[in-house]
C-alpha cells in the first residue's frame, strides 16, 4: 500500500464534553466471547453485521493471534497468513485491519497486503470505515491513511496522541496524554474535542458509530478500570458480572459494543453488550468532565507503545 509523504495535522482543541456522572446501571445484556482452545481472548471491533475481531492467546504461548467471529464460527486468521498477530478493526464490507508482527495489514477477503508507515519501525493500524480511511498509530506517531495519503494527527499541546477508530463521516476518536493525564479525544470538523468522564482518573476513547456514539474506559474514584458508553451528553458504565476491569473497545450502528474484561481469576475474555430497550435514567449530577489519570494500565493490543510512552512521560 503506497503511502504518500506526512502532512502534520495539529489543530484548536475546543472545551471539554459537559456531561452527566455515569450512571450505576448497566443497561445491556452481556455475552463472552471466548476464542476455542485458548486462555485468553479480547474483542476489538464489531460491524454492523455483527461480526467481530480480536485477538487470543493459546496456553503457554505468549504470541497474541487474530481472529473473527462471524455467524456464531471463529476463523483464526493466522491460519489463513501466518505470522498474523491482532486484528484490530472490520468494517461494513469485512475488510479487517490489524497487524503482522512490525506491520500493518489489510485483510479483504482472499486479498491480503501489508504496509508501513513511511519511517515508522513499526504500524498499527486501529479503525478503518467503509470508505477505507484507517487511522493509528506507528513509531512516528498517529496517523490517517485516505486516498493514499497519511496524515499525522496530534492533539496541541499533548504529549502523546492516539487514534483508535473512525466512522463514515470520517470522525476519529483517541486519547492523549497532556501534563501526566490521559484524555479522551474526538476529532470532527477540524477540531478536538475533550471526552473525560466525570469523577474518572482516566478517560481514553476508543470506538465511535456513525450516530456518534463513543465507547472507551475510564478509572472511577476507587480505582477500578471500566468501560463507558457516552452519547446525548450523558456516560453510562459498561461493566460486565463479574469483571475486576472492563474495556469497551467497539460499537456499531446497532448499539452492539465489545471489548474485554478480566474475572476474578485474572483471565482476559471478550464480551458481547447487547442494549436493552428498558434504558434506567441516567444520574442528574452534571458538571464538566475532567480526567485524573496515571499511567499504570496500558491495554495489551497497545504493547508496543509501553516503552514510547513511558520514555516521553518520565
Amino acid at each position: 500500500m503506497h503511502l504518500m509523504p506526512r502532512i502534520a495535522m495539529t489543530l484548536a482543541v475546543r472545551g471539554l464534553v459537559a456531561a452527566t456522572a455515569p450512571a450505576n446501571a448497566t443497561p445491556y445484556t452481556f455475552t463472552t466471547i471466548d476464542v476455542p482452545d485458548a486462555n485468553f481472548t479480547q474483542a476489538f471491533g464489531i460491524n454492523n453485521l455483527g461480526q467481530i475481531v480480536g485477538d487470543y492467546r493459546l496456553p503457554g504461548n505468549s504470541v497474541d493471534r487474530g481472529y473473527l467471529l462471524s455467524g456464531g464460527s471463529y476463523t483464526k486468521l493466522d491460519t489463513l497468513h501466518p505470522g498474523l498477530s491482532s486484528a484490530n478493526a472490520i468494517n461494513n464490507s469485512g475488510q479487517i485491519v490489524g497487524e503482522q508482527g512490525s506491520h500493518g495489514f489489510v485483510l479483504d477477503g482472499a486479498s491480503y497486503a501489508t504496509f508501513d508507515v513511511p519511517g515508522s519501525t513499526f504500524t498499527q493500524p486501529l479503525g478503518i470505515n467503509d470508505s477505507g480511511m484507517i487511522v493509528g498509530n506507528s513509531s512516528n506517531g498517529a496517523f490517517l491513511l485516505s486516498g493514499g495519503m497519511y496524515t499525522s494527527l496530534s492533539v496541541p499541546n499533548s504529549i502523546f496522541t492516539q487514534a483508535n477508530e473512525i466512522n463514515n463521516l470520517g470522525q476519529i476518536v483517541g486519547y492523549y496524554i497532556a501534563d501526566g493525564l490521559f484524555h479522551g479525544f474526538l476529532l470532527t470538523a477540524g477540531s478536538y474535542v475533550g471526552i473525560d468522564v466525570p469523577g474518572s482518573t482516566f478517560s481514553r476513547a476508543y470506538g465511535i458509530n456513525d450516530s456518534g456514539e463513543i465507547v472507551g474506559d475510564y478509572v472511577d474514584v476507587d480505582g477500578r478500570r471500566k468501560g463507558f458508553f457516552f452519547s446525548g451528553g450523558s456516560y453510562t458504565t459498561i461493566d460486565p458480572p463479574g469483571s475486576i476491569f472492563t474495556i469497551a473497545d467497539d460499537i456499531n450502528g446497532l448499539g452492539k459494543i465489545v471489548g474485554e474484561y478480566a474475572d476474578g481469576g485474572g483471565v482476559s475474555h471478550g464480551f458481547l453488550a447487547t442494549p436493552v430497550s428498558a434504558v434506567p435514567e441516567p444520574s442528574t449530577l452534571t458538571l464538566l468532565g475532567v480526567g485524573v489519570i496515571g499511567l499504570s494500565i496500558i491495554r495489551r493490543r497497545r504493547a508496543r507503545l509501553t516503552a514510547l510512552i513511558k520514555h516521553i512521560v518520565v
